[in-house]
């Protein structure tokens, strides 16, 4: 078995394996296609017959050659998991890799062909994880490597060759690496499990190449320690942007910015980068402080309310607390909702009411039938809601606005990053409380100065809590 590097602009991409039978692991970038058949025909001889593909996942850079391989060798099949072949024909996917597959072939300055059938990106011959086909006079053994997409299968060629996708993580030739665990961090580590548990002779890297010989006894050790790395990264970087925005800007800064943009777009990284966001923050949750925001009226002892009422109303502080909160997810409790002006819900907000009784409350069953209300049993519950709704509604954490009473304040606190509190200058007698924020770790950033309404004074004040 002969193995030759045919990706054709570039390298480290697409592999031609020779014999009786002659394979092609990925296809490659669409503007790329013809010099990857022109590298092909080189080997093959110009009446040489390409008999099959093998997939390692249905991304715009690893199928986008198919049509014109097609063209060449139109009895050729492609092979990839059931998953892939299902992605590979709907609409908004295929829409996807043509804009993609545009905006690299800018990058590179190269022609492509955009009147390709999208029919011809179709997966032919659909494979199981385990499944081992003959294709020719080679054995092939996929098994799933899922983590860089659900759809991701790995190779083994007449039990010599492993053709690995990328979910086992992308070596760059100066010792870079690009983290690619878009669906499953956990299912990543799993898959260099698998990987190495299979003994061969070759060893192949997806977007990188041959590993050599005496890097492969350590191969794995080292992927893993890079995968290790890049989630602490990430973590860290996630935790210390004031957004998401910030954070994907960082991390294309640590992991793209050395990339040529003919290999991945800016668009494609975001994208990535984005999704493995998305993939920590709900495999690891404990790893990640939220920033929501709590916005309350104390007095100076901290006071909040008394039988289930606000100690006072100041027209300033509710001015603000509805250009704060406009639009946004407000969190309340059963009694503070129940307490709203006519009883009513916040309009042009969310409410979110959290209540132990849930829909056996007969109100708050009432009005959760509303489109802006939301009732949740358990802070576990809220949370996961919060998460839905923040997706749906194209928000972020600092959308979410923490409102009250004191059980709630407690509750949420710990994922509160910043507070607005109307710090009132006068001691009433109250029963709930807001808590001590400063003991939490909470400093005041910003102060109006004083303020007087009739004969009351007050300042408004915002704390920030460091991550």
């Amino acid at each position: 078995m002969e193995l030759v590097d045919v990706t054709g602009v570039g390298s480290g991409a697409v592999f031609l394996i020779k014999g009786k039978a002659n394979l092609l692991f990925e296809a490659g970038m669409a503007y790329a296609a013809d010099a990857m058949v022109e590298a092909i025909r080189r080997e093959l001889g110009e009446d040489g017959k390409l008999d099959a593909v093998l997939l390692s996942h249905s991304h715009y850079d690893h199928v986008a050659g198919l049509p014109e391989l097609r063209r060449q060798w139109p009895e050729l099949k492609s092979y990839a998991s059931r998953r892939a072949q299902e992605i590979v024909k709907r609409p908004g996917a295929l829409a996807v890799m043509r804009r993609l597959s545009a905006e690299a072939a800018e990058a590179a300055g190269l022609p492509w062909d955009s009147s390709y059938d999208d029919a011809d990106l179709r997966v032919d011959v659909a494979l199981e994880d385990g499944e081992t086909v003959t294709i020719g006079d080679h054995t092939v053994y996929a098994f799933a490597t899922v983590g860089h997409t659900r759809c991701s299968l790995s190779y083994v060629v007449d039990g010599e060759v492993m053709l690995c996708s990328e979910t086992v993580g992308v070596l760059g030739e100066d010792g870079g690496y690009m983290p690619s665990y878009l669906v499953d961090y956990l299912g990543a580590e799993e898959s260099i499990s698998r990987s190495r548990a299979i003994p061969v002779k070759e060893i192949i890297l997806n977007h990188h190449g041959p590993v050599g010989e005496g890097q492969r006894d350590h191969i794995w050790d080292l992927l893993e320690e890079k995968l290790a790395e890049s989630k602490e990264i990430m973590i860290r970087v996630m935790n210390e942007a004031p957004d998401d925005s910030a954070a994907l800007r960082e991390l294309e800064r640590i992991f793209h910015a050395g990339i040529d943009k003919k290999w991945q777009p800016d668009e494609a990284f975001y994208i990535n980068a984005a999704s493995m966001m998305k993939t920590l923050r709900r495999q690891f949750p404990e790893r990640f402080a939220r920033r929501f925001c709590l916005i309350a009226a104390a007095d100076r002892h901290r006071g909040i309310g008394n039988k289930g009422r606000l100690l006072v109303t100041i027209p300033e502080d509710q001015a603000l607390f509805s250009r704060l909160t406009a639009g946004k997810i407000v969190v309340l409790g059963r009694k503070t909702f129940q307490s709203l002006p006519g009883g009513r819900p916040l309009p042009g907000r969310v409410n979110l009411v959290l209540s132990r009784n849930g829909a056996s409350d007969r109100s708050l069953s009432r009005e959760g039938q509303a489109a802006d209300v939301f009732v949740c049993r358990s802070v576990p519950e809220a949370l996961a809601k919060i998460d839905s709704l923040l997706a749906e509604k194209n928000l972020t954490d600092g959308d979410v606005w923490i409102a009250g009473g004191e059980e709630i304040y407690r509750a949420f606190l710990p994922y509160c990053r910043t507070a607005f509190v109307t710090r009132i200058d006068y001691a009433y007698e109250a029963d709930a409380y807001l808590p001590d924020l400063e003991q939490e770790g909470f400093r005041i950033q910003e102060r109006s100065g004083e303020r007087t309404f009739f004969d009351i004074c007050y300042e408004f004040a915002r704390y920030e809590k460091k991550a």
